[in-house]
């Protein structure tokens, strides 16, 4: 499957940074607030070093398998962030 994804965001690299930038940052914001609602530091930084990340390799332009899957892990671990913040 993510060979898959690699061959979709291979063929539209600028689209797939700028989408990972959007989705990224977006994903970010709403993690911070949420996870400073909670006061909780912890998820924060967790949070905001997967997110910076992210945006880092994405501004690097690092190849595309490297920006799909670190992409991937940043909406996973800033979507488990929230839930924690919510639901905890």
């Amino acid at each position: 499957m993510l060979q898959k994804l690699d061959r979709l965001a291979e063929s539209s690299y600028y689209g797939t940074l700028s989408m990972s930038i959007l989705i990224g940052s977006a994903m970010g914001g709403i993690m911070a607030y949420f996870a400073s609602e909670k006061q909780s530091l912890l998820l924060v930084v967790i949070g905001l070093l997967v997110t910076m990340g992210n945006l880092v390799s994405n501004i690097a332009q690092l190849p595309v398998k490297f920006l799909v899957r670190m992409s991937l892990v940043a909406v996973v671990v800033n979507t488990l962030i929230i839930l924690i913040s919510v639901f905890l």
